[in-house]
C-alpha cells in the first residue's frame, strides 16, 4: 500500500523520463526561437522566447501520446511553436507603452533574481527601477488588461463546428469493413498536422479553441482545416467506390 504523498517507483520513473525529454529538447526550443525571432514582430527577446518555447515543450511532454500514432518531434515542434507565437500575438496586441513598461520589468526582475538567488518581490523591483511600488503595480495592471489575444470577433459558430460539416462518423457514412480501411489508409496519407488535428477533434474530442492552441492557428484556421480534410476524404472514398 502506498502513503499518501508518497511517489511510487513507476511515478519516480516517469518523471525522471520526463525530465530527460525536456533536457533532451532544449535545443530544439532554441532552434525554433532563433528561426521565428526574425520572422515575427520585434516585441519579445529571444530570451523570453526560448523561455515560452520551454513551457511549451514541457506541456509537450506532459501531455504526448504516443499511441496516437504522431512523432513526438512533430508533436514537441507544434507545442513549441504554438506557445511561442501565442506570446507573440499576446505583445502584439498591446499598447508600445507597455510593451517598453513589460521588457524593463522582466529585465529587472531577472537581474535581481540572479543577484539575490529567488524571485524578487514587487517592491525590490519598483526600488531597481527607481519607481514607486503604485507606479510598478499600476504598470503591471495595465499590461494585464491586454493579455487575451485578439480573437475574441471568431464566430460562435466556429468555436462550437459544425458537426453536419464535419462528420466522419464510420457509423453515418461507412457501411462496411473495406470502406473503413479505405478511410483508414487515406487518413494515414495525410499530411501529419491534419492527422493530429483529426484525432485531437474526433478522438480526445478538445475544443477548436484547444486544438489551436496546440498547432498555433486560431479557432477559424482549424475549423477550415477540419472541413477541408473531411471533404477531400468523402471525395476520395466517393471516387473509389463509385
Amino acid at each position: 500500500m502506498v502513503r499518501d504523498g508518497v511517489k511510487t517507483y513507476g511515478e519516480i520513473q516517469s518523471e525522471a523520463l520526463g525530465n530527460n525529454a525536456v533536457l533532451n529538447n532544449l535545443a530544439l526550443v532554441k532552434r525554433i526561437a532563433l528561426h521565428l525571432k526574425a520572422r515575427v514582430p520585434d516585441v519579445i527577446e529571444l530570451d523570453d522566447m526560448i523561455q515560452v518555447g520551454t513551457i511549451g515543450l514541457m506541456e509537450a511532454v506532459k501531455s504526448f501520446r504516443s499511441d496516437e500514432g504522431v512523432e513526438f518531434d512533430f508533436f514537441a515542434k507544434t507545442r513549441i511553436k504554438g506557445a511561442i507565437l501565442d506570446e507573440v500575438r499576446r505583445l502584439s496586441s498591446l499598447p508600445r507603452s507597455a510593451i517598453s513598461n513589460i521588457k524593463a520589468h522582466n529585465e529587472a526582475i531577472k537581474t535581481l533574481n540572479n543577484k539575490l538567488g529567488r524571485e524578487p518581490r514587487n517592491s525590490e523591483v519598483a526600488d531597481h527601477l527607481g519607481i514607486s511600488l503604485d507606479q510598478f503595480e499600476h504598470e503591471r495592471e495595465h499590461a494585464n488588461r491586454f493579455q487575451t489575444i485578439p480573437e475574441e470577433n471568431v464566430s460562435a459558430l466556429s468555436e462550437r463546428a459544425d458537426d453536419r460539416a464535419h462528420s466522419l462518423d464510420p457509423q453515418d457514412s461507412v457501411q462496411d469493413n473495406e470502406v473503413r480501411s479505405m478511410l483508414a489508409e487515406e487518413i494515414k496519407s495525410l499530411p501529419e498536422r491534419d492527422q493530429l488535428v483529426l484525432s485531437l477533434y474526433y478522438e480526445k474530442e478538445l475544443h477548436l479553441k484547444e486544438i489551436g492552441a496546440i498547432i498555433g492557428v486560431n479557432e477559424s484556421r482549424v475549423s477550415q482545416i477540419l472541413s477541408a480534410t473531411a471533404k477531400k476524404l468523402r471525395a476520395t472514398i466517393h471516387k473509389k467506390i463509385g
